[in-house]
């Protein structure tokens, strides 16, 4: 069987990503901070789905999630980065009317997701 990861797996999309890569046959493996979340996805997708909560900032965690999914299923088909990709929600409204402190945390909330990025897909590749 095909395996995947997909982080950000217990939000909108990322939900609608976990499904639609159970149906075309892959096992799921969903990454998130949300236990709640994950518990319901994997209550919906059943067996070939695996929820791990995981802080996707902590390279050791990130290292240790990789290392046992390559173990018990010999490898990884796919990898879908989603974690944090809906955040600008919290920015919603003109840019211009953003403070100087909203302008800053969007910065840093842009940087943090750059390097989560990296941190996940160095091992895999």
């Amino acid at each position: 069987m095909k395996t995947a990861v997909v982080t950000g797996a217990a939000g909108g999309m990322g939900q609608a990503i976990c499904r639609q890569l159970r149906a075309d046959g892959f096992h799921v493996f969903g990454l998130d901070l949300n236990e709640e979340g994950l518990g319901e996805m994997a209550t919906e997708l059943g067996s070939d789905f695996t929820p791990i909560c995981v802080d996707l900032t902590d390279p050791i965690a990130i290292a240790h999630t990789l290392n046992g999914i390559r173990s018990e299923y010999c490898g990884l088909n796919a990898l879908v980065n989603n974690a944090g990709t809906q955040s600008a929600q919290s920015f919603a409204g003109e840019i211009t009317k953003l403070t100087i402190v909203e302008l800053r945390r969007c910065r840093r909330h842009a940087a943090q997701n750059a390097n989560r990025f990296h941190r996940l897909s160095s091992p895999v590749a």
